[in-house]
């Protein structure tokens, strides 16, 4: 017996069934994390229990046979804030049961659910191939050329559909074994004198305590990180700047402690002025202690060219390998866009290399109710 499940809580879901959903997620996890580990069960189990982002709507339909659940769809939309405009689809189908027509009968049900204000959606694809079939090129090898030629067979399928891709990130990932501490540390020496001499200090900041380091002024940081996000490449992807808040960057927190996360961060200040000129910022995770996420980093305009994006990182490098709560972290993971050619070159030097290519396709509304064949 075939139907279609749809859950907004999964709290509500008997525990067999839930259970269920959550190997039918850690398959998905497999396939798109690949080379890493996936995401462990208990922090998937988190993931589904735990409220959402205020300002987000989720709702996720379940395809079940005989009560498994064989294919899923997850709509997210914005409920205020910004990007009001956007929404995102994602659907996974058990290797099992695909090409029997599952994706598109579940996508159908997201048609209602879709608020009029949201006019784009945004849907991601993973490939771990770097380049294009016939190349010789090494898949794992540090590459800051952009991959655009390569497609999977669906993300062929999205364009011929009407999907247009607008930005390809690299995820790459440093192994930290391969480096010396020895040698981390006489870097680090070596790139905070040379800020130090031209009037920069640093200061690291963990679980976004900022009431314990008065040096900084949090709502600079605020406006600095704001700055930061909004300055990143979007290629051609639709989404428009965003507004920081001191609620929604304790929110990040708040949520991310409930599903296992933890921030550290390092601050660059100038300190003749006391202002924020740089910031870095990476995710550890009790859940999975060998994954240590690099999260947003950069330098405001007016202080580039000072090598402090490459002096935070190494800083972060360096309490990586050093302090014992990270004793466990073996891969130092992160995404940049393919166009962000000055963060790639800091992260080649970093050993960074080649896990994924991540494509974000867009199409507009009508585009999608049309290829679902409703009006």
């Amino acid at each position: 017996m075939n139907e279609i499940l749809q859950v907004e809580e999964f709290k509500t879901l008997e525990i067999t069934l839930f259970e269920k959903i959550v190997n039918l997620m850690y398959l998905r996890y497999q396939e798109i994390f690949k080379p890493l580990p996936p995401y462990p069960k208990e922090k998937i189990r988190k993931m589904l229990s735990s409220p959402g982002y205020v300002e987000e709507k989720s709702y996720y339909w379940f395809k079940l046979n005989n009560g498994t659940p064989v294919a899923y769809c997850h709509l997210l939309h914005m409920l205020k804030g910004d990007n009001m405009k956007l929404f995102w689809i994602k659907a996974y189908t058990h290797p099992e049961h695909r090409r029997k027509g599952h994706f598109k009968e579940l996508l159908k049900e997201t048609v209602p659910k879709i608020p009029e204000y949201a006019k784009t959606l945004m849907v991601r694809t993973f490939s771990t191939k770097n380049s294009d079939e016939n190349s010789k090129k090494n898949l794992t090898e540090n590459s800051t050329e952009t991959a655009y030629v390569y497609y999977t067979d669906f993300e062929r399928y999205l364009l011929s559909q009407g999907y247009k891709m607008t930005i390809t990130d690299r995820s790459s990932g440093a192994d930290l074994t391969e480096f010396r501490i020895q040698d981390i540390k006489q870097k680090v020496t070596e790139l905070k004198g040379l800020a130090e001499q031209k009037g920069f200090k640093f200061v690291f900041v963990e679980n976004y305590r900022f009431e314990e380091q008065p040096e900084i002024d949090y709502q600079d940081y605020l406006k600095a990180l704001e700055s930061i996000w909004n300055d990143m490449p979007r290629d051609e992807a639709s989404w428009e700047d965003e507004t920081l808040t001191k609620e929604k960057h304790q929110e990040f927190f708040k949520l991310g402690s409930l599903i296992g996360t933890f921030p550290w961060t390092f601050v660059a200040l100038h300190v003749k002025t006391g202002n924020v000129a740089g910031i870095t910022e990476t995710w550890l995770d009790k859940f999975q202690p060998e994954i240590a996420e690099q999260d947003d980093t950069g330098v405001i305009r007016e202080f580039r060219g000072n090598r402090l994006g490459l002096t935070l990182k190494y800083l972060m490098l360096e309490k990586l390998l050093t302090d014992p709560r990270s004793s466990e972290v073996k891969f130092w993971v992160t995404n940049n866009a393919f166009s962000n050619s000055h963060m790639l070159a800091i992260n080649d030097e970093l050993k960074y290399r080649f896990l994924q290519r991540i494509n974000t396709f867009e199409m507009h509304k009508s585009g999608f109710v049309s290829y679902l064949g409703q009006s």
